[in-house]
């Protein structure tokens, strides 16, 4: 029903009247009163038909959109109240911007395209109710005042860029026109979000044409040059996006294109988002080798404070300059420096509602001194596996550590019960031992080589050891148990029998490779195995023709394989940030991080896992476990 855009102006005008203060049963009659509110209430829709061109609508399918408005609404309340979705803000007042509702804005495009991907009502008005709020903090025109400074604080995994798509979709339709994201250290992971964002804002009825920028710097080709593009403020169908890393050359070029031509400068109305930014955004400590930090922090104030590469003012300024800042960890950045020459965001502090189908720290580690117990899906790396797996990183040891082991039978029977369950969305384990790169080496020819040498049998009967022993540690009764207000139990699949799924095992380790390339120069993803080593060693391809890094299929990849395809990838840095690890059922993590900001990021973890909740395992070292736990509380 909220989907369907031939009632967009009804649901608007529920809206509205909802936000004015009226109560349901009013907006029910459309605010008549009386015996008769019924006849007036049908004549009033007749009306509205013939001078507002509303479809034809009876009083009943009338009084069927007014109950869907309130349900999604009350249940995306509930949300707000779960989490305790808020605002601080600072002395400025808000602006006048508005939701859009016109059906071919950016907005409500957007909007469509989080529909698409399975987003359900109540979570897109969050999202709504979320961006709607930023916006109101943002400048239009700065040109003459300061820059707006904000910061905006989700969850870890719990879709923090959907609200920043959201948020520019939003700004777009009021005549933004220039989006900056600061994304990170990780070439890879830039052109993910890049194309993530072009793909997701970019929509055939939005009537904002987006334009991708690449090879931003002062002498690109011609046809690359701010010079040559459209800033002009009475044009609002034009948006320019660029992700841009956060280095100190790409953002040195980022300022010199900008500054390039100062009078298309103060045409820009610049939105920068600066994604995960308690990483290279901080002004941390003053030794030597925190220099290229500090460097990056100085250069995000200089394009914030509209000042040169080298921190000169400049002539002009830009018409609008408005810096928000999103996070999971925001320590860092609420203890660091204020003041006019820093990030510290002056104007205001949104923090992000989740919905009762997310898997956070809360619901995973659980909460002390509270009815949150967390979940039993913890296992543990003994102390024996832990010398093991260091024997592995210096070059001793060629054994595979026997939770190793554990988790790797767990995601082979997995992804063979959800495959049998009729699940086609892509599935992964996740292998993070170290940051160093022949350590990942190390443990991807380990694991290559015991699926490889090892007898089918032997293979098969330590699945059914697992399989038999986690499926009963953890069922659906644990998971009403450790999360009754958890919004998608008729979702939940439910682990077969043994013998139902072994077909399915045999068929998924007949083989292991990386992921083939064809001659047309396109992943051809296969229903075995694929083994991946994701650091910035493996960019090219193999000699025989095959890709080691992680990649996933498409939408229509995915649709023409019909199955679950199956990954196994072994990483460290680009697997701590940013990275989407689609699908994560199986997690061997063996990383002691000692900042507590770090360490939460590594949790891929969290996230949305609907339809195979019962599936996720993570092993850790009991240390690990206890600051998690802690860190659950900390967060709390």
């Amino acid at each position: 029903m909220l989907n369907n855009h031939m009632y967009d102006d009804c649901k608007n005008l529920i809206k509205k009247m909802r936000k004015n203060g009226e109560p349901w049963e009013s907006i029910k009659y459309a605010k008549h009163e009386g015996k008769d509110r019924e006849s007036k209430l049908k004549s009033y829709l007749k009306e509205k038909e013939f001078r507002d061109y509303w479809p034809p609508l009876s009083i009943e399918k009338w009084f069927e959109i007014v109950n869907a408005v309130r349900s999604v609404n009350e249940e995306a309340e509930k949300f707000e109240e779960k989490s305790s979705s808020s605002m601080v803000e600072g002395a400025k007042q808000n602006n006048d911007t508005e939701v859009p509702s016109e059906y071919n804005s950016s907005w409500q495009s957007y909007k469509k395209r989080l529909a698409e991907n399975g987003i359900d009502d109540a979570s897109i008005v969050n999202i709504e109710k979320e961006c709607s709020s930023i916006l109101k903090k943002l400048d239009s025109d700065t040109e003459n005042k300061e820059s707006i400074k904000g910061l905006v604080v989700g969850n870890v995994q719990s879709g923090k860029t959907a609200n920043m798509a959201g948020l520019m979709a939003m700004a777009s339709d009021n005549g933004w026109n220039m989006f900056i994201v600061l994304s990170g250290l990780v070439e890879n992971l830039r052109v993910q979000t890049q194309e993530r964002l072009i793909n997701d804002l970019s929509n055939r009825t939005s009537n904002i044409h987006w334009i991708s920028l690449s090879n931003v710097q002062k002498n690109c080709d011609p046809g690359n040059r701010a010079k040559n593009m459209i800033f002009d403020s009475l044009n609002k169908k034009i948006a320019h996006l660029y992700v841009c890393l956060k280095n100190k050359n790409r953002l040195e070029n980022l300022l010199q294109w900008l500054h390039d031509d100062l009078n298309i400068y103060n045409k820009m109305k610049i939105l920068v988002i600066d994604d995960e930014a308690d990483q290279g955004s901080i002004n941390t400590a003053s030794n030597k080798k925190e220099e290229e930090r500090k460097t990056i922090n100085r250069l995000i104030v200089n394009l914030v404070e509209n000042k040169s590469y080298k921190g000169e003012n400049l002539r002009k300024n830009a018409k609008a300059m408005n810096y928000v800042s999103y996070t999971a960890t925001p320590y860092a950045n609420f203890l660091n420096e204020t003041g006019r020459e820093s990030l510290y965001p002056k104007d205001f502090i949104r923090t992000l509602s989740t919905s009762n189908r997310y898997f956070g720290p809360k619901e995973i580690f659980g909460v002390e001194e509270t009815d949150h117990n967390g979940l039993d899906i913890i296992r543990n790396i003994n102390e024996k596996d832990a010398l093991t797996i260091a024997k592995i990183h210096n070059s001793e040891e060629v054994s595979m550590p026997q939770s190793l082991l554990n988790s790797i039978c767990w995601f082979l029977s997995s992804v063979a019960s959800l495959r049998v369950h009729g699940y086609k969305k892509p599935l992964t384990m996740l292998v993070h031992t170290s940051h160093l790169k022949s350590n990942h080496k190390a443990f991807y020819n380990l694991i290559k080589d015991w699926i490889e040498q090892t007898p089918n049998r032997e293979i098969l009967k330590k699945c059914r050891m697992i399989w038999e022993s986690e499926r009963k540690k953890f069922t659906i009764n644990d998971l009403k148990d450790g999360y009754p207000d958890y919004g998608a139990f008729e979702t939940v699949m439910k682990p077969q029998s043994f013998d139902e799924i072994e077909p399915a095992i045999a068929s998924l380790i007949s083989e292991v490779t990386n992921i083939p390339i064809s001659e047309e120069q396109d992943f051809e993803f296969q229903k075995h195995i694929h083994l991946c080593v994701d650091n910035s060693d493996h960019n090219g391809i193999s000699d025989d023709n095959m890709y080691l890094r992680l990649s996933y299929p498409n939408k229509e990849k995915n649709k023409e394989l019909d199955t679950a395809t199956a990954f196994i990838v072994v990483g460290g840095t680009t697997l701590s940030r940013g990275l989407t690890i689609q699908g994560l059922v199986s997690t061997y993590f063996v990383r002691g991080g000692t900042q507590a900001d770090t360490l939460m990021q590594m949790g891929r973890w969290f996230g949305y896992r609907l339809g195979y909740e019962l599936y996720p395992r993570i092993w850790m070292e009991n240390e690990t476990r206890l600051k998690f736990d802690f860190l659950s509380t900390l967060e709390h």
